[in-house]
């Protein structure tokens, strides 16, 4: 059977001009198209050119040959969305992307204009965002990132740590990969019908802890530092879809009783984690079971030791109770 991932696809094309936010010499403009997998919300393609056409070409013809994970082929669409007007240019772009991905396929599929939701057209606000702040685009994690993320965080989920863990248990972590070393607080939470999970809040005591007040609602500021790294456990039919997507892509139990949803926060919201943030929140895992290997009622001398990285690097944790 195939996975949803790979079943016939639906795209969403899009468009921005960013010619007011990035400038190239000689270029009369900065466009970039994105191809969005309607069924799954996942990129299938992009690409930046000086035209519409010389973006949004490249674009679908990557979608075409060339599989993003957690995809693992490249179906032609059945059908294109587009933006209300965009509707013959891109008709004529997809028949020039079809002609160079060389698909045989006899007729092309029908695109339709369509009002898309925040959601949807977010995607592209994100990418401008980070442009203006000078950022470019973020490096997400590798296939093999994927996979140490998902066994490091399976391996959490059937410990279930969090069942006898003191509320008042909480960890400094010193978590050093490549030769740099970031501090931060670890929360296990999930006590008391609450939801499962880690916190890693960045910091060296109890002062990086932020509790939400009573009355916070999601509308309100975040209640995370930015560089706050999250671990939630959710019920299947209560978690984003998207991330279950890519957790069993890389491992994960499809059938398994929760799934995961990793997050990091930002001064704009919560975010999905860059390649940097999984390695850290992968280590942070390692560091955190190997103190519930110890008794949680008393108070443990500090535990040191590492984890296997992708690429053959060596992670190494220091984990500490903090009174």
């Amino acid at each position: 059977m195939a996975s949803q991932v790979d079943e016939p696809t639906t795209w969403i094309v899009l468009t921005r001009d960013l010619s007011d936010v990035v400038e190239v010499e000689d270029s009369p403009g900065v466009i970039v198209s994105v191809v969005l997998d309607l069924a799954t919300g996942l990129v299938r393609g992009t690409s930046m050119g000086p035209t519409a056409s010389q973006a949004r070409v490249p674009a679908m013809v990557g979608a075409l040959t060339r599989p993003v994970e957690p995809f693992a082929s490249t179906p032609a669409p059945v059908a294109v969305l587009c933006p209300t007007g965009e509707r013959d240019s891109v008709s004529v772009d997809l028949a020039a992307a079809f002609a160079q991905a060389g698909v045989g396929k006899p007729d092309l599929p029908s695109v339709t204009e369509a009002d898309f939701p925040p959601e949807v057209t977010g995607v592209l606000d994100e990418l401008v965002d980070m442009l203006q702040r000078g950022m470019g685009p973020l490096e997400s994690p590798e296939p093999e990132d994927w996979r140490l993320l998902v066994q490091r965080t399976w391996a959490f989920a059937e410990a279930e740590p969090w069942l006898t863990w003191p509320d008042e248990l909480q960890l400094r972590l010193d978590l050093t990969i490549d030769g740099v070393q970031e501090s931060f607080v670890a929360a296990v939470i999930g006590r008391e019908g609450m939801q499962a999970g880690l916190v890693l809040y960045p910091g060296e005591d109890h002062s990086a802890v932020l509790i939400p007040d009573d009355d916070w609602q999601p509308d309100d500021p975040l209640p995370f530092e930015p560089g706050s790294l999250l671990l939630h456990l959710n019920p299947p039919d209560d978690t984003v879809e998207e991330m279950s997507v890519t957790a069993v892509a890389h491992g994960w139990p499809a059938d398994a009783p929760v799934m995961p949803v990793w997050l990091s926060a930002s001064p704009e919201g919560f975010a999905e984690l860059e390649r940097a943030q999984a390695l850290l929140l992968s280590l942070a895992l390692a560091g955190v079971m190997a103190r519930d290997h110890r008794p949680l009622d008393t108070r443990s001398a500090p535990i040191t030791g590492t984890l296997a990285l992708p690429g053959g690097e060596q992670g190494r944790y220091a984990v500490t109770d903090l009174e």
